[in-house]
């Protein structure tokens, strides 16, 4: 077999990858699909993405999505008919070598419940079991524009240091880790993010990614001293309004199993959930 690993992957690259992946998909009956930017990497030279070929055929995929040092959140793919042939092993084992030249031993699996040889995998490496997020999407019929007390603005890097330094606090991440994150989600072309004002106040933040073919809304929140107020279902109305712009196009957010006031948030708002993502971590 052939190996290849880059820190960007071409559109060529990018186009084998989606079709395996679509592949997997529908076998495994699966939701998710990788982010294949190495953008928002806090370290963008690292080698995040690796391709396995027999052939001309691409037969195993793994990316790494690294936007802090913290962990390196991995997501693979191998196409079913060629499973337990060590394949993954492979993948995994460059993988860790790449992370070991950056100081990283921290490794963040996300699996969907519904795949049984990813649950195997896990078994296998005895990966622990960290925390579940639930994808869901929103209901488009149910939206209503409403007035706000708050106003949403595209964010500049001028606000960058301001709105890290919400970030930092709301997601409790390191203060320059966030503020690497803010610039170059500001800077990316399939980002949009935004910041809210109460009067020239800045009270709070939030972003979607429209790399893939759903948008997917992340980094929602409002400063803690504003919260409880209903500012964070203003917000939210007011993303979406911007957002529904795009047609034919879902729009998805993942909420975290432990952060309760953000589901009912999210379902009192017209999203639903359609599948977990198990998340799993492992030491190299």
């Amino acid at each position: 077999m052939n190996f290849l690993k880059c820190n960007q992957l071409s559109s060529e690259q990018i186009k084998q990858y989606r079709e395996l992946e679509q592949t997997c998909r529908q076998h495994d009956r699966l939701e998710r699909t990788a982010f294949l930017s190495n953008e928002l990497n806090f370290n963008t030279q690292i080698d995040s993405f690796y391709l396995l070929y027999e052939g001309n055929t691409l037969v195993g995929v793994l990316s790494m999505f690294l936007p802090t040092k913290d962990a390196s959140e991995i997501s693979a793919y191998t196409l079913p008919e060629y499973r337990h042939r060590g394949c993954f092993h492979l993948l995994l084992q460059t993988a860790e070598e790449e992370l070991k030249k950056y100081g990283i031993n921290q490794i963040l699996f996300v699996q969907e419940p519904q795949s049984k040889d990813a649950q195997a995998v896990l078994n296998h490496y005895q990966a622990k079991y960290a925390y579940t997020e639930y994808l869901m999407t929103y209901d488009r019929t149910v939206y209503q524009e409403k007035e706000s007390r708050i106003r949403l603005f595209p964010a500049e890097q001028a606000n960058a240091t301001e709105m890290a330094s919400i970030d930092s606090v709301l997601f409790e991440e390191d203060y320059d880790e966030s503020l690497s994150m803010t610039e170059k989600s500001i800077a990316s072309p399939h980002i949009e993010q935004y910041c809210a004002f109460l009067d020239d106040t800045l009270v709070g933040i939030c972003n979607a990614n429209l790399e893939n073919g759903d948008i997917s809304i992340y980094g929602v929140g409002i400063k803690p001293e504003f919260q409880g107020k209903g500012y964070g279902r203003e917000l939210l109305n007011l993303l979406l309004g911007r957002l529904l712009r795009h047609k034919d196009r879902n729009i998805t957010l993942e909420v975290s199993s432990r952060n309760e006031i953000a589901y009912r948030l999210y379902i009192t708002s017209g999203f639903r959930a359609v599948t977990q993502y198990d998340y799993y971590t492992y030491s190299i």
